[in-house]
């Protein structure tokens, strides 16, 4: 019982939806990924959290010039 319970804890802190359109080759990749025993929505999570952590600086520096009252 106290794995179900650790389970709706997790699930709890993605109460957020996004709709994304994929390629029929993603989502084929994604569908095998799946097939291998791989969680996709964990998955996809991990991969947008490591791009943003890699992009952030110019992400940050592309804002800052689109702010500026000049």
């Amino acid at each position: 019982m106290a794995k179900s319970h650790k389970c709706l804890t997790i699930m709890k802190q993605y109460t957020e939806k996004q709709t994304i359109r994929l390629t029929k080759i993603q989502l084929e990749s994604l569908n095998i990924l799946e097939l291998k025993g791989i969680n996709v929505s964990q998955f996809i999570r991990l991969a947008i959290k490591e791009k943003l952590q890699r992009d952030w600086k110019q992400i940050k520096i592309k804002q800052e010039k689109t702010n500026t009252p000049f």
